[in-house]
């Protein structure tokens, strides 16, 4: 027989629970990132059944403003108030995405052409990272250009890439 652990149904069951609540709260703040032209980047949430923390991830082409972030906030938070799909406390965080974040969407690195990154990619059989200034992206691959070579690396390659500030 097989055993479980205790709290590997609980873990199970939650986590089927979160992925519903995220589609449901992606839902209901669609039209208000449409409506600043912006994009949904992630939603993350974390915590307890009573209290969790509801991390909203949103930018834009030109970049998002904190009182663009409020908005969205306050609009949502109305819609949960309408539209009980939480129970217990909650927190919400809407922000854009920092530098901490890795790119995740087409859109965000159409967003960073010409700025430098760092990319960890899957390269034959191992895993390497580069440094270099995104050239261009196409549907199928990058184009970085490091200190010494342009590199092409197809978009499923890659693990991460985050940007990298410069200062000059």
């Amino acid at each position: 027989m097989l055993k479980v652990p205790p709290n590997f149904a609980g873990l199970f069951f939650d986590s089927i629970m979160s992925n519903e609540l995220t589609e449901k709260i992606q839902t209901l703040i669609t039209p208000f990132i449409e409506q600043i032209h912006g994009f949904l980047v992630e939603i993350v949430i974390r915590g307890e059944h009573q209290s969790k923390i509801i991390e909203i991830y949103v930018d834009t082409d030109e970049g998002i403003t904190t009182e663009q972030c409020a908005t969205i906030s306050r609009n949502l938070s109305q819609q949960l108030d309408e539209t009980p799909i939480i129970q217990g406390n909650y927190r919400i965080i809407v922000s854009s995405p920092d530098l901490e974040r890795p790119l995740k969407l087409y859109r965000q690195y159409q967003k960073n052409i010409g700025r430098f990154l760092k990319i960890t990619f899957m390269d034959e059989q191992k895993t390497s990272t580069i440094e270099g200034t995104l050239e261009k992206i196409e549907q199928e691959e990058l184009s970085i250009q490091t200190k010494t070579k342009k590199h092409l690396i197809p978009r499923e390659k890659i693990k991460e890439a985050y940007v990298i500030p410069q200062f000059k």
